[in-house]
Parts: structure tokens; sequence; C-alpha cells
């Protein structure tokens, strides 16, 4: 298995940056599957006071196989303040 890409997805926090948050992600594979066409995100990303944009790489592997664009998607499980 080959690294064939990478996607970059940006993430923004809105409605203010007061204090820490922490978001939990979740990759679900659709058409396209998890550890076979794509590598998953980090589970947690932590957004520091202030800080409003995060970006996640999610590299797509090359598995050699003949197929059409190929789908999955990126869930939100959870938010939480920290620190308050």
């Amino acid at each position: 298995t080959l690294l064939l890409a990478q996607v970059n997805l940006t993430v923004i926090r809105s409605g203010g940056s007061f204090g820490r948050v922490r978001l939990c992600l979740e990759a679900v594979s659709g058409t396209a599957e998890v550890g076979v066409d794509f590598l998953p995100p980090p589970v947690q990303l932590l957004f520091e006071a202030k800080e409003t944009v995060k970006i996640v790489h999610i590299e797509i592997l090359d598995d050699s196989l003949p197929e059409g664009p190929e789908e999955f998607s990126l869930m939100m499980t959870e938010v939480e303040l920290l620190g308050r």
C-alpha cells in the first residue's frame, strides 16, 4: 500500500475562543475503508484558549485496485470545554 495523497480538512472553532476545548473525532468507512483506503486522523483535537483553527490531515492510500471515487465520513463525537 502506497501513500497516494493527503486530504487536509480545516476545523474552525466558532462561537468564541475562551478556554481550552477538546474535540473527539471518529473516521467512518463509506465506500472507502479505514486502514485500507485511508489512514484515520487523530482521535482528538485540542484547541487552546484563543485558538480557532486546526488542520486535520488524512492520508489517502493506493490499494492498486481499479475503483471509482470512494467516500468516508469524519464525525465529531464529543466536545468538551476544559478548565472552567
